[in-house]
């Protein structure tokens, strides 16, 4: 998933937790991740993570 740098600040403030993609560069205006989820995410998890998303 690519995200814009401010999306992925957000995300990061919120708490979200993500691999990047390759690492990123300073100043890359948008940022590859890896999201990955366990047996156990619960939907509101998911739900939380779109929600900080369409914030912006």
């Amino acid at each position: 998933m690519t995200l814009p740098q401010a999306a992925v600040t957000r995300l990061v403030a919120a708490g979200a937790s993500f691999h990047y993609w390759p690492e990123p560069a300073e100043g890359d205006a948008s940022v590859s991740l890896r999201l990955i989820c366990g047996w156990d995410t619960r939907p509101e998890d998911v739900e939380r993570f779109l929600s900080v998303l369409r914030e912006g």
